[in-house]
Protein backbone atom coordinates (compact mmCIF):
# COMPACT_ATOMS: atom_id res chain seq x y z
CA UNK A 1 0.00 0.00 0.00
CA UNK A 2 1.26 3.49 -1.01
CA UNK A 3 2.08 6.32 1.78
CA UNK A 4 -0.52 8.53 -0.04
CA UNK A 5 -3.06 5.60 0.11
CA UNK A 6 -2.46 5.14 3.97
CA UNK A 7 -2.23 8.57 4.61
CA UNK A 8 -5.86 9.10 3.09
CA UNK A 9 -7.67 6.30 4.75
CA UNK A 10 -6.65 7.69 8.29
CA UNK A 11 -7.43 10.76 7.38
CA UNK A 12 -11.05 9.08 6.40
CA UNK A 13 -11.29 6.93 9.48
CA UNK A 14 -10.59 9.90 11.70
CA UNK A 15 -13.03 11.94 9.80
CA UNK A 16 -15.47 9.84 10.65
CA UNK A 17 -14.61 8.95 14.46
CA UNK A 18 -15.01 12.98 14.44
CA UNK A 19 -18.55 12.52 12.79
CA UNK A 20 -19.63 10.21 15.38
CA UNK A 21 -18.36 12.17 18.38
CA UNK A 22 -20.43 15.09 16.92
CA UNK A 23 -23.47 12.96 16.14
CA UNK A 24 -23.42 11.93 19.95
CA UNK A 25 -22.62 15.27 21.34
CA UNK A 26 -25.70 16.40 19.09
CA UNK A 27 -28.23 13.50 20.35
CA UNK A 28 -27.10 14.01 23.91
CA UNK A 29 -28.04 18.21 23.71
CA UNK A 30 -31.00 17.37 22.18
CA UNK A 31 -32.07 15.17 24.82
CA UNK A 32 -30.79 18.13 27.33
CA UNK A 33 -33.11 20.25 25.83
CA UNK A 34 -36.32 18.60 25.25
CA UNK A 35 -35.56 17.39 29.45
CA UNK A 36 -35.19 21.73 30.11
CA UNK A 37 -38.54 22.40 28.11
CA UNK A 38 -40.50 18.97 29.87
CA UNK A 39 -39.20 20.13 33.37
CA UNK A 40 -40.21 23.25 33.06
CA UNK A 41 -43.83 22.53 31.94
CA UNK A 42 -44.23 19.88 34.76
CA UNK A 43 -42.90 22.17 37.52
CA UNK A 44 -45.05 24.71 36.09
CA UNK A 45 -48.52 22.49 36.71
CA UNK A 46 -46.92 21.28 40.48
CA UNK A 47 -46.48 24.80 41.15
CA UNK A 48 -50.11 25.69 40.33
CA UNK A 49 -51.57 23.00 42.15
CA UNK A 50 -49.35 22.48 44.72
CA UNK A 51 -47.41 25.75 45.72
CA UNK A 52 -43.80 26.46 45.09
CA UNK A 53 -42.62 24.59 48.21
CA UNK A 54 -44.02 20.82 46.69
CA UNK A 55 -42.91 22.08 43.62
CA UNK A 56 -39.14 22.73 44.39
CA UNK A 57 -39.20 19.21 46.08
CA UNK A 58 -40.26 17.39 42.67
CA UNK A 59 -37.38 19.46 40.76
CA UNK A 60 -34.97 18.07 42.95
CA UNK A 61 -36.03 14.87 42.09
CA UNK A 62 -36.05 14.89 38.83
CA UNK A 63 -33.00 16.54 38.15
CA UNK A 64 -31.79 13.31 39.95
CA UNK A 65 -32.93 10.73 37.65
CA UNK A 66 -32.60 13.26 34.38
CA UNK A 67 -28.92 12.86 33.61
CA UNK A 68 -29.21 8.88 34.32
CA UNK A 69 -31.87 8.81 31.44
CA UNK A 70 -30.02 11.16 29.14
CA UNK A 71 -26.76 9.36 29.17
CA UNK A 72 -28.63 5.85 28.84
CA UNK A 73 -29.98 7.11 25.71
CA UNK A 74 -26.55 8.94 24.47
CA UNK A 75 -24.76 5.63 25.14
CA UNK A 76 -27.16 3.76 22.79
CA UNK A 77 -26.56 5.69 19.22
CA UNK A 78 -22.88 5.96 20.04
CA UNK A 79 -22.73 2.28 20.61
CA UNK A 80 -24.78 1.57 17.48
CA UNK A 81 -22.18 3.66 15.30
CA UNK A 82 -19.26 1.85 16.82
CA UNK A 83 -20.56 -1.06 15.85
CA UNK A 84 -21.14 0.02 12.23
CA UNK A 85 -17.65 1.46 12.23
CA UNK A 86 -16.02 -1.83 13.34
CA UNK A 87 -17.53 -3.55 11.15
CA UNK A 88 -17.52 -1.75 7.97
CA UNK A 89 -13.96 -1.73 8.89
CA UNK A 90 -13.50 -5.44 9.26
CA UNK A 91 -15.19 -5.87 5.98
CA UNK A 92 -13.06 -3.50 3.97
CA UNK A 93 -10.33 -5.24 5.29
CA UNK A 94 -11.34 -8.57 3.99
CA UNK A 95 -12.23 -6.73 0.73
CA UNK A 96 -8.82 -5.47 0.49
CA UNK A 97 -6.94 -8.72 1.22
CA UNK A 98 -9.09 -10.38 -1.23
CA UNK A 99 -8.61 -8.03 -4.01
CA UNK A 100 -4.90 -8.03 -3.23
CA UNK A 101 -4.65 -12.17 -3.76
CA UNK A 102 -6.91 -11.52 -7.02
CA UNK A 103 -4.21 -9.21 -8.61
CA UNK A 104 -1.37 -11.81 -7.43
CA UNK A 105 -3.60 -14.62 -9.67
CA UNK A 106 -4.03 -11.96 -12.53
CA UNK A 107 -0.02 -11.34 -12.70
CA UNK A 108 -0.01 -14.97 -12.70
CA UNK A 109 -1.92 -15.12 -15.27
CA UNK A 110 -0.58 -12.78 -17.47
CA UNK A 111 2.73 -14.35 -16.90
CA UNK A 112 1.43 -17.53 -18.82
CA UNK A 113 1.33 -19.63 -15.78
CA UNK A 114 -2.39 -21.74 -14.79
CA UNK A 115 -3.88 -20.20 -11.95
CA UNK A 116 -7.52 -22.12 -10.58
CA UNK A 117 -9.66 -19.22 -10.14
CA UNK A 118 -12.28 -21.80 -8.62
CA UNK A 119 -11.67 -20.13 -4.99
CA UNK A 120 -13.73 -16.53 -6.32
CA UNK A 121 -16.81 -18.42 -7.45
CA UNK A 122 -18.40 -17.39 -4.62
CA UNK A 123 -18.76 -14.22 -3.16
CA UNK A 124 -17.78 -10.82 -3.26
CA UNK A 125 -15.87 -11.30 -6.29
CA UNK A 126 -17.49 -14.24 -8.19
CA UNK A 127 -18.69 -12.15 -11.14
CA UNK A 128 -15.13 -10.57 -11.37
CA UNK A 129 -13.66 -14.11 -11.69
CA UNK A 130 -16.20 -15.32 -13.98
CA UNK A 131 -15.81 -12.44 -16.23
CA UNK A 132 -12.15 -12.82 -15.57
CA UNK A 133 -11.83 -16.96 -16.80
CA UNK A 134 -14.26 -15.76 -20.18
CA UNK A 135 -11.63 -13.42 -21.41
CA UNK A 136 -8.49 -16.08 -20.25
CA UNK A 137 -10.07 -18.70 -22.29
CA UNK A 138 -11.18 -17.18 -25.27
CA UNK A 139 -7.36 -15.26 -24.66
CA UNK A 140 -6.09 -18.52 -24.68
CA UNK A 141 -8.01 -19.76 -28.02
CA UNK A 142 -7.08 -16.69 -30.03
CA UNK A 143 -3.50 -17.43 -29.21
CA UNK A 144 -4.04 -20.82 -29.87
CA UNK A 145 -5.71 -20.29 -33.66
CA UNK A 146 -3.18 -17.39 -34.11
CA UNK A 147 0.15 -20.43 -33.11
CA UNK A 148 -1.78 -22.65 -35.45
CA UNK A 149 -2.15 -20.46 -38.83
CA UNK A 150 1.38 -18.93 -38.03
CA UNK A 151 2.93 -22.67 -38.23
CA UNK A 152 0.50 -23.15 -41.35
CA UNK A 153 2.67 -20.93 -43.42
CA UNK A 154 5.90 -21.61 -42.14
CA UNK A 155 5.11 -24.99 -42.83
CA UNK A 156 3.79 -23.84 -47.00
CA UNK A 157 6.45 -21.06 -46.82
CA UNK A 158 9.34 -23.89 -45.60
CA UNK A 159 7.89 -26.48 -48.26
CA UNK A 160 7.94 -23.71 -50.96
CA UNK A 161 11.52 -22.44 -50.43
CA UNK A 162 12.66 -26.46 -50.65
CA UNK A 163 11.11 -27.04 -53.93
CA UNK A 164 13.09 -23.66 -55.12
CA UNK A 165 15.92 -25.19 -53.91
CA UNK A 166 15.99 -28.56 -55.94
CA UNK A 167 16.29 -27.18 -58.78
CA UNK A 168 18.96 -24.52 -58.13
CA UNK A 169 21.08 -26.89 -56.45
CA UNK A 170 20.64 -28.52 -60.06
CA UNK A 171 21.10 -25.25 -62.43
CA UNK A 172 24.37 -24.83 -59.86
CA UNK A 173 25.54 -28.04 -61.09
CA UNK A 174 24.72 -27.92 -64.76
CA UNK A 175 26.35 -24.06 -64.94
CA UNK A 176 29.39 -25.87 -63.29
CA UNK A 177 29.77 -28.55 -65.93
CA UNK A 178 28.71 -26.15 -68.61
CA UNK A 179 32.01 -24.06 -67.55
CA UNK A 180 34.39 -26.58 -67.76
CA UNK A 181 33.38 -26.87 -71.60
CA UNK A 182 33.40 -23.76 -72.49
CA UNK A 183 37.12 -23.02 -71.58
CA UNK A 184 38.91 -20.74 -74.31
CA UNK A 185 35.40 -18.93 -74.95
CA UNK A 186 35.80 -15.65 -72.62
CA UNK A 187 32.59 -14.13 -73.90
CA UNK A 188 30.56 -17.42 -72.62
CA UNK A 189 32.56 -17.84 -69.91
CA UNK A 190 31.90 -14.59 -68.31
CA UNK A 191 28.30 -15.01 -69.01
CA UNK A 192 28.08 -18.47 -67.12
CA UNK A 193 30.23 -17.13 -64.06
CA UNK A 194 27.51 -14.28 -63.45
CA UNK A 195 24.62 -16.74 -63.54
CA UNK A 196 26.96 -18.66 -61.55
CA UNK A 197 26.88 -15.66 -59.30
CA UNK A 198 23.44 -15.12 -59.42
CA UNK A 199 22.83 -18.48 -58.55
CA UNK A 200 24.76 -18.26 -55.72
CA UNK A 201 23.04 -15.34 -54.56
CA UNK A 202 19.72 -16.92 -54.84
CA UNK A 203 20.79 -20.08 -52.89
CA UNK A 204 21.83 -17.47 -50.14
CA UNK A 205 18.78 -15.79 -50.16
CA UNK A 206 17.13 -19.24 -49.62
CA UNK A 207 19.62 -20.81 -47.25
CA UNK A 208 18.95 -17.57 -44.89
CA UNK A 209 15.02 -17.50 -45.39
CA UNK A 210 14.70 -21.17 -44.03
CA UNK A 211 17.20 -20.25 -41.15
CA UNK A 212 14.89 -17.27 -40.03
CA UNK A 213 11.69 -19.08 -40.54
CA UNK A 214 13.23 -22.09 -38.51
CA UNK A 215 14.04 -19.61 -36.07
CA UNK A 216 10.62 -17.80 -36.09
CA UNK A 217 8.86 -21.36 -35.48
CA UNK A 218 11.04 -22.63 -32.44
CA UNK A 219 12.36 -25.27 -34.11
CA UNK A 220 16.57 -24.29 -33.95
CA UNK A 221 18.06 -26.07 -30.86
CA UNK A 222 20.02 -23.90 -29.18
CA UNK A 223 22.45 -25.51 -27.11
CA UNK A 224 24.70 -23.49 -24.78
CA UNK A 225 28.19 -24.59 -23.79
CA UNK A 226 31.44 -22.65 -22.88
CA UNK A 227 33.03 -21.11 -26.10
CA UNK A 228 35.85 -19.50 -27.17
CA UNK A 229 34.88 -15.92 -28.91
CA UNK A 230 38.38 -15.95 -30.03
CA UNK A 231 38.30 -19.38 -31.90
CA UNK A 232 34.85 -18.59 -33.46
CA UNK A 233 36.31 -15.00 -34.75
CA UNK A 234 39.62 -16.47 -36.16
CA UNK A 235 37.03 -19.21 -38.20
CA UNK A 236 34.97 -16.31 -39.42
CA UNK A 237 37.91 -15.46 -40.84
CA UNK A 238 39.06 -17.84 -42.80
CA UNK A 239 35.32 -18.85 -43.39
CA UNK A 240 35.09 -15.31 -45.51
CA UNK A 241 38.41 -14.91 -46.61
CA UNK A 242 37.53 -15.09 -49.96
CA UNK A 243 35.09 -12.71 -49.98
CA UNK A 244 37.21 -10.40 -48.16
CA UNK A 245 39.85 -10.69 -50.65
CA UNK A 246 37.77 -10.11 -53.18
CA UNK A 247 36.58 -6.50 -51.42
CA UNK A 248 40.00 -5.56 -50.53
CA UNK A 249 38.83 -5.10 -47.11
CA UNK A 250 40.55 -6.36 -43.89
CA UNK A 251 39.38 -7.35 -40.35
CA UNK A 252 41.01 -6.38 -37.38
CA UNK A 253 40.38 -8.25 -33.85
CA UNK A 254 41.17 -6.91 -30.36
CA UNK A 255 40.46 -9.28 -27.48
CA UNK A 256 40.80 -8.15 -23.91
CA UNK A 257 39.04 -11.23 -22.20
CA UNK A 258 40.31 -14.83 -21.68
CA UNK A 259 37.07 -15.86 -20.23
CA UNK A 260 34.54 -18.16 -22.68
CA UNK A 261 30.76 -16.91 -23.48
CA UNK A 262 28.29 -19.53 -22.37
CA UNK A 263 26.39 -19.84 -25.65
CA UNK A 264 25.77 -21.92 -28.69
CA UNK A 265 29.20 -21.84 -30.71
CA UNK A 266 27.48 -22.76 -34.19
CA UNK A 267 24.84 -20.14 -34.17
CA UNK A 268 27.11 -17.53 -32.58
CA UNK A 269 29.66 -17.92 -35.19
CA UNK A 270 26.81 -17.54 -37.55
CA UNK A 271 26.01 -14.35 -35.95
CA UNK A 272 29.27 -12.89 -36.34
CA UNK A 273 29.46 -13.43 -39.87
CA UNK A 274 26.45 -12.35 -40.87
CA UNK A 275 27.40 -9.24 -38.62
CA UNK A 276 30.76 -9.27 -40.63
CA UNK A 277 29.24 -9.61 -44.30
CA UNK A 278 26.47 -6.81 -43.49
CA UNK A 279 29.86 -4.70 -42.72
CA UNK A 280 31.42 -5.65 -45.97
CA UNK A 281 28.15 -5.35 -47.75
CA UNK A 282 27.80 -1.62 -46.95
CA UNK A 283 32.15 -0.32 -47.89
CA UNK A 284 34.34 0.62 -50.04
CA UNK A 285 37.13 -1.50 -51.17
CA UNK A 286 39.98 -0.89 -48.83
CA UNK A 287 38.24 -0.73 -45.82
CA UNK A 288 38.72 -2.39 -42.37
CA UNK A 289 36.36 -3.95 -39.90
CA UNK A 290 37.28 -3.61 -36.24
CA UNK A 291 36.56 -6.25 -33.97
CA UNK A 292 36.84 -5.87 -30.26
CA UNK A 293 35.94 -8.38 -26.84
CA UNK A 294 36.54 -7.19 -23.53
CA UNK A 295 34.48 -7.65 -20.09
CA UNK A 296 33.38 -5.47 -17.35
CA UNK A 297 31.67 -6.47 -14.08
CA UNK A 298 29.96 -8.94 -14.82
CA UNK A 299 29.17 -8.60 -18.61
CA UNK A 300 30.82 -9.63 -21.96
CA UNK A 301 30.72 -6.89 -24.41
CA UNK A 302 31.55 -7.63 -28.81
CA UNK A 303 31.53 -4.63 -30.84
CA UNK A 304 32.31 -4.60 -34.29
CA UNK A 305 32.72 -0.80 -36.55
CA UNK A 306 32.98 -1.06 -39.67
CA UNK A 307 33.63 2.24 -42.24
CA UNK A 308 30.08 1.73 -44.42
CA UNK A 309 29.17 5.20 -43.63
CA UNK A 310 26.39 4.48 -40.73
CA UNK A 311 22.37 4.79 -41.27
CA UNK A 312 19.42 7.37 -40.81
CA UNK A 313 17.50 7.46 -37.57
CA UNK A 314 14.52 5.83 -39.51
CA UNK A 315 16.78 2.96 -40.74
CA UNK A 316 18.46 2.37 -37.05
CA UNK A 317 14.68 1.87 -35.87
CA UNK A 318 14.08 -0.87 -38.40
CA UNK A 319 17.49 -2.56 -38.67
CA UNK A 320 16.77 -5.67 -37.02
CA UNK A 321 13.79 -6.26 -38.79
CA UNK A 322 13.09 -9.19 -41.08
CA UNK A 323 13.24 -8.02 -44.80
CA UNK A 324 14.40 -4.56 -44.00
CA UNK A 325 17.29 -4.03 -45.79
CA UNK A 326 17.87 0.01 -45.88
CA UNK A 327 18.31 0.83 -49.47
CA UNK A 328 17.39 -1.05 -52.37
CA UNK A 329 20.89 -0.61 -54.07
CA UNK A 330 22.51 -2.36 -51.85
CA UNK A 331 20.77 -5.70 -52.46
CA UNK A 332 20.60 -8.71 -49.68
CA UNK A 333 17.70 -9.70 -48.14
CA UNK A 334 17.18 -8.29 -45.16
CA UNK A 335 17.18 -11.82 -43.55
CA UNK A 336 21.21 -11.29 -41.68
CA UNK A 337 20.43 -8.91 -38.88
CA UNK A 338 17.53 -10.54 -38.30
CA UNK A 339 19.00 -13.50 -37.67
CA UNK A 340 21.81 -12.42 -35.80
CA UNK A 341 19.25 -10.35 -33.10
CA UNK A 342 17.60 -13.83 -32.70
CA UNK A 343 20.54 -15.57 -32.03
CA UNK A 344 21.86 -13.07 -29.61
CA UNK A 345 18.81 -13.15 -27.64
CA UNK A 346 18.62 -16.96 -27.49
CA UNK A 347 21.75 -16.74 -25.94
CA UNK A 348 20.06 -14.29 -23.31
CA UNK A 349 22.16 -11.05 -24.27
CA UNK A 350 21.00 -8.01 -26.11
CA UNK A 351 22.21 -6.44 -29.81
CA UNK A 352 22.06 -2.79 -30.34
CA UNK A 353 23.11 -0.35 -33.37
CA UNK A 354 24.07 3.17 -33.71
CA UNK A 355 25.98 5.25 -36.79
CA UNK A 356 29.22 6.60 -36.15
CA UNK A 357 29.59 10.33 -36.81
CA UNK A 358 32.69 13.13 -37.19
CA UNK A 359 31.78 16.77 -37.61
CA UNK A 360 28.05 15.82 -38.53
CA UNK A 361 28.49 13.34 -41.07
CA UNK A 362 27.76 9.57 -40.62
CA UNK A 363 31.42 7.44 -41.26
CA UNK A 364 30.18 4.10 -40.15
CA UNK A 365 28.41 1.80 -38.01
CA UNK A 366 28.71 0.65 -34.45
CA UNK A 367 27.31 -3.18 -33.27
CA UNK A 368 27.67 -3.71 -29.69
CA UNK A 369 26.49 -7.33 -28.12
CA UNK A 370 26.25 -7.73 -24.46
CA UNK A 371 25.89 -10.79 -22.36
CA UNK A 372 25.73 -11.80 -18.84
CA UNK A 373 28.96 -13.67 -17.85
CA UNK A 374 27.07 -16.76 -16.52
CA UNK A 375 29.12 -20.30 -15.26
CA UNK A 376 26.97 -23.15 -16.57
CA UNK A 377 23.29 -23.89 -17.81
CA UNK A 378 21.62 -23.99 -14.15
CA UNK A 379 22.39 -20.09 -14.23
CA UNK A 380 19.44 -20.07 -17.43
CA UNK A 381 16.96 -21.89 -15.25
CA UNK A 382 13.90 -19.88 -14.22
Amino acid sequence: MGEGKYREEKALERGFLLLAVLVMGAWVLALWLSFRSERNRILDVLTTLYGRTDAARFSALLDGTAHNRIWLLGLFPMGALLGFYLYGKKWLMRLEKEISRFSFCLEQLTAGKDVALAQWKEGLLSSLSNQVELLYRRNCHMIALVQEEKEKICRFMENMVHQMKTPMTALCLDLDLLEGKLEGQEAALGKIQNCQEQCTRLKDTIDEFLLSSRFSAGKVAVIPAPADIDVMVEGVRKELSSLLEKRKISVSYDSQSRKPLFCDSGWMKTAIANLVKNSVESMRAGGTIHLRHWDEDRWKYLELTDEGGGFSEEAGNRIFERFYTGRADKGGTGLGLSIVKEVVEATHGTICASALEKEGKRIGTRFLMKFRILDGPDAYEG
